[in-house]
């Protein structure tokens, strides 16, 4: 058989099965020079290795075109058993000549090597008679299959087309998603936003006032040595819409003198200290700088949260003599306070002890940096938001993005309980309450009752006994101390009008006591 144009240099296995059986797998045709010297051609003898190969020998006669053999005898490739001359010979059998045309009705074939094909009607089965791909009336179907590296124009249809399934549209930037009647439930358009719509808020920088350097200074000589503190020098306010950060730059230097005493002690030459009953600069003194951040109410005259970020600090320094000299210390200091919604007040104070110190300091910047969310509400009740129980919220921060989930959270096919309350009692007499998290605060009592403590949750919370799931742990020692473990236990949930009230029992032995737990509250 006469073949023209390029030969290929690839090789491709063919297995073919005929009734069932393991048969003879024919090689594409692969030129004669492509072959190693000593190659062992197989002619597809029973039990022998069933493939027979195929070569390619140049046409002497027509340029171009190439004659095909086929191996009749299993062999070694040598130089001598070369086919060639468009005959056959021991080793090779010429396949048929070659035709211009072939037309014939019904061709079967157990296996083909067409360099083009055009065809009308394109089906592949599996082994048990199930339709694979099948190209017909202008449409492609493949029922499985790995595409890689594929690029797609046009729309794009995953899942049942008249049921349950997802549509991409390219030409409006969006994505759609149909329940299993076929209704569109869900459009993410795209159209009316882009990347942009999730970046931080552009940062609210505050007016400095009183501008240019300032001073502070703070006198800790007194005989009881207590710690002085300056009344701060700078002093802005700021409102913050929404959770956010506070970014502060400054410029600071600090120093500090210590001060003398009595019949103090000083380091000798050789390390060791010494009573000396002449006055020596005091070994403890130290001196900070403090940038604080108040959380105020909406009148702005009460303190409800106040974060103190040390700039730097200061102790003196040691000489070998034994005495101590003062020091100063200076530097450029950027950084940023995490801050609830609401009002702020910053300022900056000094705060010393046995020792004379003074700052100053410029306040060369201080912005209001919020998180930012991208809100988008759909006709199903889906929706990008931060204020319902059913959203997806995309955060900046320093940046990086991060991406909170809100709603009902599934993993595995398992609902995620959702951690709505989580806090720590402490009680030396007097029970106080730090809250980590608090999605909505409850009112909390010490009861009369020894070693009872009660948390009610209102009904914004919507939580019930059955939805509720409590963890109490003891925390530190019960009231007066004691030699055993603290234990904390749920006594009662109780919900009436909509609110839920939990009341946690402590004991470290078999009669209650006040102590100190960890409360964690989450609702399925």
């Amino acid at each position: 058989m006469a073949i023209k144009g390029t030969a290929s240099r690839r090789i491709h296995y063919a297995h073919i099965a005929e009734d069932g059986k393991p048969g003879a797998s024919a090689m594409p045709p692969r030129l004669w020079t492509d072959y190693p010297d000593g190659y062992s051609f197989k002619s597809g003898i029973a039990g022998e290795g069933a493939r027979i190969d195929v070569v390619l020998m140049p046409n002497s006669k027509s340029p171009g075109e190439y004659i095909s053999y086929y191996c009749k005898e299993n062999h070694l490739k040598t130089e001598a058993r070369k086919p060639g001359d468009g005959v056959s010979n021991t080793w090779w059998g010429m396949m048929d000549g070659s035709f211009t045309l072939i037309a014939t009705k019904i061709l079967l074939a157990q296996q083909a090597f067409i360099r083009n094909l055009i065809a009308g009607h394109i089906i592949m089965t599996d082994d048990d008679g199930n339709e694979i791909f099948v190209a017909a009336d202008g449409k492609v179907l493949c029922n499985t299959g790995v595409f890689k590296n594929v690029q797609v124009s046009g729309d794009i249809t995953a899942g049942d087309p008249d049921g349950k399934h997802i549509h991409l549209d390219p030409e409006d930037k969006a994505i759609r998603i149909f329940d299993a009647a076929g209704n569109e439930c869900a459009t993410i358009d795209g159209s009316s936003y882009t990347s942009t719509s999730v970046l931080p808020a552009a940062p609210l920088t505050l007016t400095v006032d009183p501008i240019g350097r300032q001073t502070l200074s703070v006198d800790a000589t007194k005989t009881d040595l207590t710690v002085k503190k300056s009344a701060a020098a700078t002093n802005l306010t700021a409102q913050v819409a929404q959770p956010g950060k506070i970014k502060v730059t400054l410029n600071a230097q600090l120093s500090l003198t210590p001060a003398p005493t009595v019949n103090g002690q000083r380091t000798t030459g050789n390390g060791q200290l010494e009573m000396s009953d002449t006055a020596v600069p005091q070994r403890n003194a130290i001196a900070a700088l403090y940038c604080v951040i108040d959380t105020l109410d909406s009148a702005g005259t009460k303190t409800l949260r106040s974060t103190r970020v040390c700039v730097m600090s200061l102790t003196p320094w040691f000489n070998p003599d034994g005495t101590i000299s003062g020091d100063t210390t200076g530097g450029d200091r950027t950084f940023t306070v995490a801050v609830p919604a609401g009002r702020h007040r910053i300022s900056l104070s000094l705060e010393a002890s046995g020792c004379t110190s003074s700052a100053s300091y410029t306040l060369n910047l201080a912005q209001i940096v919020q998180d930012s969310f991208m809100s988008r509400h759909f006709a199903n009740g889906f929706a990008l938001t931060r204020d319902t129980l059913s959203y997806l919220l995309a955060l900046y921060e320093s940046g990086a993005f991060k991406l909170m989930l809100g709603g009902d959270l599934y993993i595995d096919k398992v609902k995620q309980p959702r951690v709505v309350y989580a806090a720590r009692v402490t009680d030396s007499g007097t029970a106080s309450v730090k809250q980590f998290v608090a999605s909505a605060t409850p009112t909390f009592s010490r009861l009369t009752d020894t070693g009872q403590y009660r948390f009610v949750f209102p009904a914004s919370c919507g939580l019930t006994a059955d939805n509720t799931f409590v963890t109490a742990t003891g925390y530190g020692d019960i009231v007066g101390g004691g030699s055993h473990p603290v234990k904390a236990t749920v006594k009662t949930l109780t919900a009436a009008s909509g609110a839920l009230t939990i009341d946690i029992w402590i004991s470290d032995d078999d009669t209650p006591n006040y102590g100190g737990f960890y409360l964690e509250v989450k609702k399925y």
